[in-house]
């Protein structure tokens, strides 16, 4: 081969890997629109975004939980919950979601894909029982997690049942029942700390609501309110005398200072029956019982789940 043949094949190579690298880089400029960054040297479902991040939030706030993942391939996303308040038993993580189905009992929480991928998890209304650790798992071998610690905030104003503690995380049961002719009393606690620039006469003036309609103390010789502050909380007593089945209904208590707006955590239902009321009550809390049994079974098949990933 003559040096001119040598010379016309060392150009033909480097025309080809100039071809060759062009086309690697439009193809990497098409694969950074979609994942957002360029992601060379990988070639396995891995996840966009921080890691370990911390997420504090209201009571009452509706959240958005992102998971971000490229190169997904054939793999599965499933969100996992680690708290001492939900879960079965203590290691076993509350099986929430997997892929497009939501395997969770609680109707506020959902799975909710975004194009192109970013597999979401929602939660409507959280509580205090919410806070804890979540995670998106990508079935690798060993899996892969993303982690977001969710840190939800007291209630500012909250009703409160007869043997509750104010401190309890605990969300109380929305069904009060009473005998006709007992006494009705609502016990709801406002967190001052929590509500900012506010006197105390706006932290003491509560209103209390029946059926959504402020209750007039004026007009109702049978219903009295008491106010006292303790530290941190004041706490408002509403109290019906001689219930009558008219005294039944929801109730909620407020601050005009809130433009009497009604707050999640500060609602009731009262029930007046005749009978055994506990009896009764009994018989609502078997309600659940299905639901309790099917969130045993869903979080059995997680049991294994915390010895394929190691939470950092």
């Amino acid at each position: 081969m003559t040096r001119q043949q040598h010379l016309w094949t060392v150009l033909l190579i480097l025309g080809l890997t100039d071809t060759l690298l062009s086309s690697s880089s439009t193809s990497s400029s098409w694969l950074d629109s979609v994942l957002g960054q360029s992601r060379q040297g990988v070639f396995t479902a891995d996840f966009e975004g921080e890691n370990n991040t911390l997420l504090e939030v209201g009571d009452g706030d509706n959240i958005i939980l992102d998971c971000r993942v490229f190169l997904k391939q054939e793999k599965t996303i499933s969100w996992l919950r680690h708290t001492g308040m939900t879960s079965v038993s203590p290691g076993v993580p509350d099986l929430l979601t997997v892929g497009n189905t939501t395997y969770s009992g609680d109707t506020r929480i959902k799975s909710s894909f975004s194009y192109p991928n970013n597999w979401r998890l929602q939660i409507a209304d959280v509580q205090k029982k919410d806070s804890g650790l979540y995670i998106c798992q990508i079935s690798t071998h060993p899996p892969m997690g993303l982690h977001t610690s969710i840190r939800v905030k007291d209630a500012i104003i909250e009703m409160l049942g007869e043997e509750s503690d104010p401190s309890s995380p605990h969300s109380l049961p929305p069904d009060k029942f009473y005998n006709p002719g007992s006494d009705i009393s609502l016990k709801c606690i406002i967190r001052r700390h929590l509500i900012k620039n506010a006197t105390v006469q706006d932290i003491t003036n509560v209103s209390w609501k029946k059926d959504g309609v402020i209750i007039d103390l004026q007009t109702q010789e049978r219903i009295s309110m008491g106010v006292e502050v303790s530290g941190y909380l004041v706490t408002s007593t509403l109290l019906v005398s001689h219930a009558v089945l008219g005294d039944a209904g929801p109730y909620s208590c407020t601050l005009p200072v809130f433009s009497n707006k009604d707050f999640p955590r500060a609602q009731a239902i009262v029930h007046v029956i005749y009978g055994d009321r506990l009896a009764v009550q009994g018989a609502g809390v078997t309600v659940n019982k299905y639901s309790r049994i099917e969130l045993l079974l869903l979080s059995l098949i997680t049991y294994i789940m915390p010895t394929f990933y190691k939470i950092e």
